[in-house]
């Protein structure tokens, strides 16, 4: 039985949300701190396109991991924690799509051409 074939438990699941809620956070950070410490627009610009080519991998991430949960014997998981697992779940999608647009606004406060261009070439490159 290969690894993807394998039925995970809730406490793989819990541990590959906690590993998608510190990239979150370090993405967040990254924006936190773009006026503070960096001052290069160029990198500025390149890394945030870097941040949210990773955010939408992040996407794909969770839905699937989201799938999985849903699909976890209910015996495994009590009511109570599984409430709470799927209010976390969904937190982390919304926190996911808040950072999605701050980093699209950061790119487009830095330079809209580049934006336009450098999305271009993610569509083409995805192609």
């Amino acid at each position: 039985m290969d690894k993807q074939s394998k039925l995970l438990t809730a406490k793989d699941l819990y541990r590959m949300r906690e590993r998608v809620k510190l990239k979150l956070t370090n993405i967040k950070k990254f924006i936190d701190s773009c006026g503070n410490t960096i001052t290069d627009k160029t990198q500025i610009v390149i890394t945030a396109q870097q941040k949210l080519n990773g955010v939408k991998v992040l996407e794909e991430e969770l839905e699937t991991l989201f799938k999985q949960y849903l699909d976890i014997e209910e015996d495994e998981k009590n009511l109570k924690s599984s409430n709470k697992s799927d209010e976390e779940m969904l937190e982390l999608l919304e926190e996911r799509d808040e950072i999605e647009v701050s980093l699209k606004c950061l790119l487009s406060k830095h330079n809209v051409n580049e934006v336009a261009m450098i999305e271009n070439k993610s569509i083409m490159i995805q192609i």
